[in-house]
C-alpha cells in the first residue's frame, strides 16, 4: 500500500474521501481493499480506480449496466 496525493500510471488505486491513498497491481488486490475500506469506514467515500482510464472504475461499471440495460 502507498499513500500519494498523485495520481499513479500503472495498476489500480483506491481514492478516499477525494485523496489518492493506495496502489495495488491487480484488480482483485484493489476490490478486496475497497471493500475492506468501505466496511470499516461507512461514512467516507472510497472509489476504486484503473490508471489506464479516466474515470472510477466502479462508475464505469455503473455505466455500463445501465448501457445493457
Amino acid at each position: 500500500m502507498h499513500k500519494s496525493s498523485h495520481r499513479p500510471k500503472e495498476g489500480y488505486f483506491l481514492e478516499i474521501d477525494g485523496k489518492f491513498e493506495s496502489e495495488y497491481g491487480t484488480l482483485t488486490g484493489a476490490l478486496k481493499a475497497g471493500l475492506q475500506l468501505r466496511q470499516k469506514f461507512p461514512q467516507s467515500q472510497v472509489k476504486l480506480h484503473d490508471a489506464n482510464e479516466q474515470t472510477p472504475a466502479d462508475e464505469q461499471s455503473d455505466k455500463k449496466a445501465a448501457a445493457a440495460s
